[in-house]
């Protein structure tokens, strides 16, 4: 196994302890139709992959489910407020693709949404190793949120300053330059 995919399955890991603990789930507000559109779609998707069989293709690698389908599926259990099972499916994902950027960063925003700042960051320090420095501001935002940890702020926000020296976010530094340090 990879040291970043050990990295990776840790992490995913305590996600899902965490998950099994405290349910990230929301009550959403949408039409019917739309309701029952995602509704299909996770249905569509759960058909795709239980028909799927792997096999092994000429160059002898395994042929894997499409990344998309986790993707579509992750997408419409999120927008129907079944944001467990979106982490479950972004989480399998990265089982099956050893990693993926997209995966990593759709768990760091799920996680970020839900004020799971920990969790958000290590997912998030996953990317800016893969020459993704820009993620350094979400973890800098998602603790400014919070309101729980200036030092971790100042650490990400220096971090995404030094990679993006002409980009400036007024919030945070106003955060950062306030006087209940």
């Amino acid at each position: 196994m990879s040291k970043k995919l050990f990295i990776i399955t840790a992490i995913a890991a305590v996600s899902l302890s965490a998950c099994s603990t405290k349910s990230y789930d929301i009550e959403v507000d949408l039409s019917e139709e739309m309701r029952t559109d995602y509704e299909a779609t996770i249905v569509e998707y759960s058909e795709k992959f239980d028909s799927f069989e792997t096999s092994i293709n000429e160059d002898g690698t395994p042929d894997l489910p499409d990344f998309e389908w986790f993707v579509q599926k992750s997408r419409a259990e999120k927008e129907l407020g079944y944001i467990d099972d979106s982490i479950a499916t972004l989480e399998e994902a990265i089982e099956v693709y050893s990693f993926s950027s997209i995966a990593l960063h759709n768990l760091g925003k799920i996680y970020q949404n839900a004020g799971e700042c920990k969790l958000a960051e290590d997912y998030f320090v996953e990317l800016t190793k893969i020459e993704k420095p820009q993620y350094n501001y979400d973890i800098a935002y998602c603790y400014m949120k919070q309101g729980k940890n200036r030092s971790k702020v100042e650490e990400y926000y220096f971090k995404y300053r030094v990679s993006f020296p002409d980009n400036h976010d007024p919030e945070v530094e106003d955060y950062l330059a306030g006087d209940d340090k």
